[in-house]
């Protein structure tokens, strides 16, 4: 099998080839998953690359605008690689890779705002090859997510029941301290799973965003629908508090 270090092809190229080969050597799992997670780790550091060239950029809405959108999908990129190579449900990746997928879309728009041609020519054709290069994952997820063993996948854990969410609810608003609040949630954290909307009403609970922050990232190993992750960053009022919940789920 060629070896993704050692592929000179372009990005989109060399990914098709080794999704190839690997289907022709008919590859175990494990190969399967190291093979995506180094595609996807190349386009973590496209991503960062880009990041660079935009904060390097003469026109203010390249540097305020791409260059963080760019930073941030390559945290996203780095971030799905790991969970690749953890073993994740190729269907859980696949969901996340949706929204990725948007957020390079998105970056192809932005690079139009440079106001130099050359240096606009130049930013959009990386932004549409790191677009494509996502697209490619994706499907490929999806397609490794439609062909695995259903029977040997483990069942997904139940979340909270509403009724004995409502009483967890009830208790956290019981403590009168945030510290009080954050116990409640680490005790209920360890014999029990939730919806990613559970934990976002119990962020609500919390008057500061340090706390609603923690409370996120306590809860969030138990969450059984991250592709949802989203409606967390909605109770945030704060972008460096976005920023830290976004750290902390990545680990």
């Amino acid at each position: 099998m060629l070896a993704p270090k050692r592929c000179v092809l372009s990005f989109s190229t060399c990914l098709v080839l080794m999704l190839a080969l690997r289907t022709a050597a008919h590859a175990d799992a494990k190969s399967d998953r190291a093979i995506v997670a180094e595609a996807i780790d190349r386009l973590s550091a496209a991503s960062a690359q880009l990041a660079k060239a935009a904060n390097a950029s003469d026109a203010r809405t390249v540097r305020r605008k791409l260059a963080p959108a760019a930073s941030d999908l390559a945290d996203d990129l780095a971030n799905l690689a790991r969970r690749t190579r953890r073993d994740t449900a190729y269907d859980a990746l696949a969901k996340d890779s949706i929204a990725i997928g948007r957020d390079a879309s998105a970056l192809v728009d932005l690079a139009d705002e440079a106001d130099d041609k050359d240096e606009r020519k130049a930013l959009r054709a990386q932004a549409t090859a790191l677009d494509q290069g996502v697209a490619i994952v994706r499907k490929t997820l999806e397609a490794l997510a439609a062909r695995r063993d259903d029977s040997a996948a483990p069942a997904k854990p139940a979340p909270m029941k509403k009724e004995t969410f409502d009483q967890l609810v009830g208790a956290i608003r019981a403590e009168s301290f945030e510290d009080g609040k954050l116990g409640v949630v680490r005790h209920a954290v360890a014999s029990s799973w939730f919806t990613a909307a559970q934990v976002a009403t119990v962020m609500g609970l919390f008057s500061f965003d340090d706390n609603k922050v923690e409370a996120a990232a306590t809860m969030w190993p138990k969450v059984v629908d991250r592709e949802n992750s989203f409606v967390l960053f909605q109770q945030l009022s704060f972008d460096s508090s976005k920023e830290a919940l976004r750290k902390r789920i990545a680990r």
